[in-house]
C-alpha cells in the first residue's frame, strides 16, 4: 500500500503545475550539479537534520532523489519533525525522466 505522502510522477507533476510547492532534491551536491529539476533546491539527505531551519513546516515540500529511496527517508524524517505537508516522488528522478520521455512533456 502506498503511503499518503508518496506521490506518483503524474500526481507530483500535476501538483507542481497547480500549487505553490517547494521542490527539494536530497541527492548529493555532485548529483544535483550534474542534473536537477528546474526550480529545485538541494539539501543532501545527510545534511537535512542540521538544515531543518531552512525549511518552513507550514509550506508544501515535494522531495525527490535518484530512485525514491533517499526521498522516502527524507519525507519520513520531515513528517516526524512536524512537516505535515511534505511528500516524495515515487521512483525519483529516474521515473520522472522516464515519464517525461514517454509523454514528450
Amino acid at each position: 500500500m502506498k503511503e499518503s505522502w508518496t506521490l506518483s510522477v503524474p500526481e507530483a507533476l500535476n501538483r507542481l503545475r497547480q500549487e505553490k510547492i517547494n521542490l527539494l532534491d536530497v541527492r548529493s551536491r555532485q548529483e544535483f550539479e550534474q542534473t536537477h529539476l528546474p526550480e529545485a533546491f538541494c539539501i543532501p539527505l545527510d545534511e537535512l537534520p542540521q538544515r531543518l531551519s531552512e525549511l518552513d513546516p507550514a509550506e508544501k515540500i515535494l522531495i525527490y532523489c535518484h530512485r525514491g529511496i533517499r526521498s522516502a527517508h527524507a519525507v519520513s524524517f520531515l513528517r516526524e519533525q512536524g512537516f505535515l505537508h511534505a511528500y516524495h516522488i515515487e521512483g525519483g528522478l529516474t521515473q520522472i525522466t522516464h515519464f517525461l520521455s514517454e509523454h514528450n512533456a
